[in-house]
């Protein structure tokens, strides 16, 4: 059986001041970065596959993202925990 690979993203936007609620996404999280963001990124932080960790930035409109890879195979219900942990 597959493990399947999850994604937290995060998405800050200077428009309107905050960051917004954490999002579950699973598989590869780049396309929904891109679009979360309005575009490609200008910038980025980091390397998913080595940190585990990333910040992308689109410096035209100020919106960012922040994304973290769970560890593969971990069960669903756990991702939404830390996705809900404050």
């Amino acid at each position: 059986m597959e493990k399947k690979e999850y994604h937290l993203i995060q998405i800050y936007d200077a428009g309107k001041g905050g960051w917004g609620p954490t999002i579950v996404h699973e598989g590869n999280p780049l396309p929904k970065v891109r679009e979360l963001i309005g575009g490609r990124w200008t910038s980025s932080v980091g390397k998913l596959e080595e940190d585990g960790a990333a910040a992308f930035r689109n410096t035209a409109n100020g919106r960012r993202a922040f994304v973290m890879s769970m560890p593969k195979g971990l069960p669903l219900d756990a991702v939404y925990r830390v996705a809900e942990a404050r």
